[in-house]
Formats: C-alpha cells, sequence, structure tokens
C-alpha cells in the first residue's frame, strides 16, 4: 500500500514539476500547493489520507456554515470523494479526504485535485466572510 502512494505521489510531483518529499517520522509526505496550504499523504486503515491543516482558527470565526455551502458550491466533485471537515487539539480546521487503497494514478490525481480545489475555494471564502466560527464535524459530498 505504502509503495503504491510513494509512487502516486512520485508521480505527481514530476506532473507538477516539484520535488518529491521526504518521509516524516509519522510515515507522512508533506507537499505545499500554491504556498497556500499543505496536504500531508498517509496510510490509515487501508485507505491514502490527505490531510491540510491550519486554513482557519476555529476559536476566532464565526457563520462558517455559509462559507463552506459556497466553498462546495464552487468545487468540483469527483466519483469516489470522501471528504470531512472537522476541528483539530488547536482549535484549526482540518479536511480530510481518504482515498482507495486500489485506486489508479487518474483517480489519485483527480481526488487531490478535488481536495486542492475545495481547500483553496474554502480559503478564498472564510477570508470574505469575517468573524467565522468553526466548531463541527460533518462529512461532506460535493
Amino acid at each position: 500500500m505504502e509503495m503504491k502512494l510513494v509512487q502516486h505521489l512520485s508521480d505527481l510531483c514530476k506532473e507538477m514539476a516539484m520535488v518529491m518529499p521526504l518521509q516524516d517520522a509519522e510515515g507522512a509526505y508533506t507537499v505545499a500547493f500554491y504556498r497556500l496550504f499543505n496536504i500531508r499523504f498517509l496510510i490509515s486503515h487501508n485507505s491514502i489520507v490527505l490531510l491540510t491543516e491550519g486554513l482557519c482558527d476555529a476559536a476566532t470565526q464565526e457563520n462558517a456554515w455559509a462559507s463552506i455551502e459556497e466553498a462546495l458550491h464552487k468545487s468540483y466533485g469527483w466519483p469516489g470523494l470522501s471528504t470531512s471537515l472537522s476541528v483539530n487539539d488547536g482549535g484549526e480546521l482540518v479536511v480530510q479526504t481518504l482515498i482507495n487503497e486500489g485506486c489508479t494514478y487518474d483517480t489519485f490525481f483527480d481526488l487531490t485535485n478535488a481536495h486542492c480545489n475545495f481547500c483553496e475555494r474554502l480559503l478564498g471564502e472564510i477570508r470574505r466572510v469575517p468573524d467565522t466560527k468553526v466548531n463541527y464535524h460533518a462529512f461532506i459530498t460535493p
């Protein structure tokens, strides 16, 4: 499973002209996208997991659902996309996407693209809506 993640991530980095990241102590690979956010790629329970944290500080924000709904409307949904939102122990918004372990590179690319697109849209919407509070855990299906 990990070999498949490494191969997919290596192919993605080549396609985007980025350097393949090194594996950290927790077994994750962190890639910076657009200098806006990072995605940690790791294996958990036979799935490839994409994690993006720190898009906003949940403790200082209010009315996030409107921002999230707007981001969802502007995002592209892909078959098989499984994304959830939560708040980590540090009070930051977390976007998590699960990808089936047996996915092809094309599926990996499409779902990573959908994750990036959602994070980018959500960042844009949160920045437009002042005082957004994020204190939820919800599963979303664009």
